[in-house]
C-alpha cells in the first residue's frame, strides 16, 4: 500500500480520478471525494489493513493541489506535455507497533518532499516520469517512477485506464524500508541486510470509472506491484507480490 499511496499513496489516489473526468468532458474541474483503500500493513508484508481516505483535486490558475500532493505549480503545460513541481507530504512511514515482526526496527515517520513530474499524452496514450525528494530528513531518500497508460473512453458513462510500470528507489530509501542496520539486527529478529539502490518494484494498475451523473461518479484502482532487487531480497519482505485496491465516490464542481 505505500507504493499505491506514493505515487501512486496519490498521483494514484487523486490523478486517476482526475482525468477520468477530464478524458469525459475534456474540461479541468475541481473534485472532491471519499474512500477505502487497502493494502499492505508496510512494504512488503503479507497482511493487509484498510483505511478511508480523502480525494481532492483544486486548480486555481496554474497553481493545484491533488491529494498529498498539497501545493502544485503547472510550470509548463499544454495539450500534449506537461511538467509539474509540488510540495508533497509523504504518509508512507512505518511504525514497529504495526506487526509484531517490525519490533525492535523503529519507527519510519511520514515526511515532507519535493516533487517534480513530467507527463506526455498523444491522443488515448500516456507517459509520466515522477522523482520525489525526502526534504524533511527522515530518511526517504529520492524515490522515482515511471508509468504508462493507455485509455479506453468509448463506452458511455464508463472510463477505464491501465497500464505498466517501475519504481526505482536510491539507496537511502531502500535502507530505510528494506535493510537492516546492525543495531536493528540486535534489537529485532531480522539479520542484518544491506539494501542497495535501484529498481524497487514493477507494476500493474487499472482504472474503472462510473458517472452516475454528470457530477457524481464512482471509481475503483487495483494496483499489482511485484519487489525485485534488494526490495524483494530483504529479510522484512514477506511477499514480493503486493495488491492494493481503491473504491471511491467523487463529486465533481
Amino acid at each position: 500500500m505505500f507504493n499505491f499511496l506514493r505515487a501512486f499513496f496519490v498521483v494514484v489516489m487523486t490523478s486517476p480520478f482526475v482525468l477520468a473526468t477530464q478524458e469525459r468532458t475534456q474540461t479541468p474541474r475541481n473534485q472532491v471525494g471519499v474512500g477505502l483503500i487497502t493494502g499492505p500493513k508496510y512494504p512488503g508484508a503479507k497482511s493487509t489493513r484498510t483505511l478511508p481516505i480523502p480525494f481532492w483535486s483544486l486548480e486555481w490558475k496554474q497553481l493545484y493541489s491533488q491529494g498529498l500532493e498539497l501545493v502544485g505549480l503547472h510550470a509548463v503545460r499544454t495539450p500534449t506535455f506537461q511538467v509539474l513541481t509540488a510540495f508533497q507530504y509523504d504518509l508512507s512511514g512505518r511504525s514497529e507497533k504495526r506487526d509484531s515482526r517490525l519490533r525492535g526496527m523503529g519507527d519510519v515517520r511520514a515526511t515532507p518532499k519535493a516533487k517534480l513530474t513530467a507527463r506526455y499524452k498523444r491522443s488515448l496514450y500516456a507517459l509520466s516520469i515522477n522523482a520525489a525528494q525526502d526534504i524533511g530528513r527522515n530518511g526517504h531518500g529520492l524515490l522515482g517512477g515511471v508509468d504508462a497508460t493507455v485509455a479506453i473512453p468509448f463506452i458511455p458513462r464508463w472510463f477505464f485506464n491501465f497500464g505498466p510500470g517501475v519504481t526505482l528507489a536510491n539507496r537511502q530509501s531502500m535502507q530505510t524500508f528494506f535493510g537492516v542496520t546492525e543495531s536493528q539486527s540486535r534489537t529485532s529478529t531480522f539479520p542484518a541486510y544491506a539494501a542497495r539502490g535501484g529498481l524497487m518494484d514493477w507494476h500493474v494498475k487499472a482504472l474503472a470509472s462510473y458517472a452516475l451523473t454528470p457530477r457524481w461518479s464512482l471509481t475503483s484502482i487495483v494496483s499489482q506491484a511485484w519487489l525485485i532487487g534488494d526490495a524483494g531480497k530483504s529479510p522484512i519482505t514477506q511477499t514480493r507480490s503486493q495488491t492494493s485496491v481503491i473504491f471511491s465516490v467523487g463529486y465533481s464542481f
